[in-house]
């Protein structure tokens, strides 16, 4: 192992990592560098849509690792996940709304919802903006004139994706507090069965 110099080099493994956490604390750097780039984008806007595509790719992912430590942590193996957010969306929502019932959870975001179905299923593997094109060689210029209008204005105008970006991170991050809640209640759980 590398030695620790202010920062915790790629071979360390921190004591309290867990499968869960590992896709969790991946999402979290990869959250990091969207709101960077989104940042930089602020105060000097992409020259064309093209420059779009890293956020896009570090959003999807961000999504899928997020998405998945939830589930690991309600005891899905990752063998039966995916690389489709819009399934994992779905699957995540059904576990939330099982384990803290619909009332509890309300109605998600309408608009979160729908872009986070529609990034799914235009990018089902997650190839669409690492490339310009799938792996048939078929331009992804192509897919995007078949998508639905809003998704493609909202992938390619600044000024509708960042305040849907900022949307989505903080509904995602809202299953992570769900997750935490009943992590806390199982471990309390835990506790008291121990005490007696």
């Amino acid at each position: 192992m590398h030695a620790y110099r202010g920062r915790y080099p790629l071979d360390h493994t921190l004591p309290w990592d867990s499968r869960k956490d590992g896709f969790l604390q991946y999402a979290v750097v990869y959250k990091d560098c969207i709101e960077f780039l989104m940042e930089h984008y602020e105060k000097k806007p992409p020259s064309h849509d093209y420059g779009m595509a890293p956020v896009l790719f570090l959003l999807r992912h961000y999504v899928e690792l997020q998405l998945k430590g939830i589930l690991i942590s309600c005891r899905y193996d990752l063998k039966d996940l995916n690389h489709n957010i819009a399934e994992l969306y779905k699957k995540t929502m059904k576990f939330v709304i099982e384990i803290y019932g619909r009332e509890n959870v309300g109605n998600p975001d309408a608009e979160v919802e729908k872009f986070l179905l529609a990034l799914g299923n235009f990018s089902q593997k997650g190839e669409a903006f690492r490339y310009p094109e799938s792996k048939d060689g078929t331009p992804f210029s192509e897919k995007f004139k078949a998508s639905d209008i809003w998704f493609y204005e909202s992938i390619t105008d600044f000024s509708k994706l960042r305040p849907l970006i900022k949307n989505v991170i903080d509904n995602i991050e809202g299953f992570g507090i769900l997750l935490q809640e009943l992590d806390h209640a199982k471990n309390e759980m835990e506790r008291e069965m121990d005490s007696e």
